[in-house]
C-alpha cells in the first residue's frame, strides 16, 4: 500500500527552493576558497561540483515536486505527467531534439573545460549532469541496463512498484542514503515487479526472462 505524504506543501516547497539555491551559490564559495589552485585544476573541481549539484537538484525535484503534485493518470502518452510514467514505466521516449540537446551539452562541456572561463565550468557541469540524467533515465528502462548497472535498476524498479515514497535518485543512490530515503534492506525483487517494469513493445519475452533470473538471483545491499 502506498504511503501518503504528510509533509506540509510549504515545507516541501522550501526544501525544493533550498536544494536549487544552495547549489547555485556553491561556485562563489569555491572561487573564494580555492582560487589559488591552477586554472585547469580549478576547472575540474568546479565541473565535478556542478555535476554533484545537479544530482541534488535531480533528487529534490523528483522527491518534492513530482511526488507532491496531484496528477491524473490519463491514458495518453504524456511523459511530463509523472504519475503516467509510474503507471507506464516502459513508455519512454528519446526524441531527436533530446539527443541534439544532450550532444550540445556534452560539446559545450568539452569546450568549457578546454577553452572556456573558469567560473563557467560549474554551470557546464550542472548542464552536463542534466543531460546525463536524461540519458540515464532512458537507459534504466532498457533491458541491457540490468546487466551493466543492476543496483540502480533494482532501485528504480522498487521506486516504480513498491517504494514510490523512496528511492528518488536516478543517476546515483547517494542522496537517498543522505536523506534516509533508501530502505535499510531491499528484499529480492518479485518477478511480477520486473515484468511490470519492462512491459513495453521493445522488451522481448526472452530478454525479460533473463532479466528476471538475473535480478532475482540475489539481494541488493543498501
Amino acid at each position: 500500500m502506498k504511503q501518503k505524504n504528510s509533509t506540509p506543501r510549504c515545507m516541501n516547497r522550501t526544501r525544493l527552493i533550498l536544494a536549487v539555491v544552495i547549489p547555485a551559490l556553491l561556485p562563489l564559495g569555491a572561487m573564494a576558497f580555492f582560487k589559488w589552485l591552477p586554472a585547469p585544476v580549478l576547472k575540474y573541481f568546479l565541473f565535478t561540483k556542478g555535476i554533484m549539484a545537479w544530482t541534488l537538484t535531480e533528487y529534490s525535484i523528483h522527491r518534492w515536486a513530482y511526488h507532491t503534485k496531484k496528477e491524473k493518470a490519463n491514458q495518453e502518452r504524456d511523459m511530463f505527467n509523472h504519475l503516467y510514467h509510474h503507471t507506464h514505466p516502459g513508455d519512454m521516449l528519446i526524441t531527436p531534439w533530446m539527443r541534439l540537446l544532450a550532444l550540445a551539452a556534452f560539446g559545450f562541456a568539452i569546450w568549457s573545460l578546454v577553452a572556456g572561463p573558469v567560473l563557467l565550468t560549474y554551470l557546464t557541469g550542472f548542464v552536463a549532469g542534466l543531460a546525463a540524467y536524461s540519458l540515464m533515465h532512458y537507459f534504466l528502462h532498457q533491458p541491457i541496463a540490468a546487466t551493466i548497472i543492476p543496483k540502480l535498476v533494482k532501485q528504480h524498479i522498487w521506486h516504480h512498484t513498491k517504494y514510490s515514497n523512496k528511492c528518488f535518485g536516478v543517476c546515483t543512490t547517494f542522496w537517498d542514503r543522505v536523506f534516509k530515503t533508501q530502505p535499510a534492506e531491499f528484499r529480492e525483487l518479485p518477478e511480477t515487479a520486473i515484468r511490470f517494469y519492462y512491459k513495453h513493445e521493445d522488451a522481448k519475452a526472452n530478454d525479460v526472462s533473463k532479466i528476471v533470473r538475473k535480478l532475482c538471483a540475489g539481494r541488493m545491499a543498501a
